[in-house]
């Protein structure tokens, strides 16, 4: 074998052991590269899930978000339309507030008017109550005078009937006396006609007269007279004694103390009658 040829043997040798090194060490560099992928490949399929589970919870998220978003963005609106509304409501009502001002001009003006009409009519007012405060006291002034004028009516009206009574009464008596007297009278008739005249004179008609005393004997009156048309009384004179209940005999005048006071002595007691009191009656009579 040549030369050249020996050098090529060798070359194709030593070319044969760097292809061998060099394949393996692309095969040592493959096999690295692999493990090394498989464990990055391994990491990011790990790094994927956890990144797709991130991306789907982001996703949910944002959702979410986007739901609260629209939410937020559906008040954000009402919001504004209620603040659109309130601007407006907040317009008019200024503009109604500018017009009420106005109008509370004008009111202040004719409240400053009603105001005096008010102290005037106030003070009519405490006038009008101090009239009435008097006619209530007049009121009960005439209420209390009324009272009094039906108290004095009701008390009139018994005392009318206690006097219409009395006077029936006094008339009973009256009556009961008159018919009493015709019967003394028949009997001082009949008396005359037998013995003659109980005393020297007759007193003259319409002499009457009242007991003042009594002597403790009964027999000797003092009595006021009444009733003198000419002169003085005279002794001698006799007069019937009665009451309003009984008549109770006669007496003739013994003695004038004057100023139509005399005295009398009982002459003829009435029988059954009761003994002479002050406070009887004397009168003239006529046989």
């Amino acid at each position: 074998m040549s030369t050249v040829g020996r050098i090529f043997l060798v070359l194709n040798l030593v070319l044969t052991f760097v292809l061998c090194g060099f394949v393996a060490a692309y095969l040592y560099a493959g096999m690295s590269y692999r493990q090394a992928y498989e464990a990055v490949m391994t990491t990011a399929n790990t790094d994927v899930t956890q990144a797709q589970q991130e991306r789907d919870s982001f996703r949910q998220r944002a959702e979410k978000l986007d739901a609260e978003n629209k939410g937020l963005r559906q008040q954000v609106q009402n919001e504004a339309k209620r603040g659109d509304d309130a601007v407006r409501a907040y317009t008019t009502e200024r503009a109604s507030m500018e017009t009420l001002a106005g109008k509370m001009g004008d009111f202040s003006a004719r409240l400053d008017g009603w105001d005096g009409i008010y102290r005037d009519l106030q003070a009519k007012t405490g006038e009008l109550n101090k009239e009435l405060d008097n006619l209530k006291v007049a009121q009960a002034q005439a209420a209390e005078d009324q009272r009094l004028a039906r108290n004095r009516e009701v008390a009139a009206a018994a005392s009318l009937i206690r006097s219409e009574n009395q006077l029936s009464a006094l008339m009973d008596q009256n009556s009961q006396l008159l018919a009493r007297m015709d019967e003394k009278d028949a009997t001082i008739a009949v008396y005359t006609q037998l013995y003659g005249g109980l005393g020297v004179g007759i007193a003259p008609p319409d002499l009457v007269g009242r007991v003042t005393s009594v002597s403790a004997d009964g027999k000797i009156l003092t009595v006021e007279l009444s009733g003198l048309v000419n002169g003085e009384a005279k002794a001698g004179w006799q007069l019937a004694l009665f009451n309003e209940r009984e008549f109770k005999g006669f007496v003739s005048i013994t003695h004038v103390q004057g100023a139509g006071t005399v005295t009398c002595r009982l002459v003829w007691p009435a029988q059954g009658a009761s003994a002479p009191s002050s406070g009887d009656r004397v009168a003239s009579y006529s046989l």
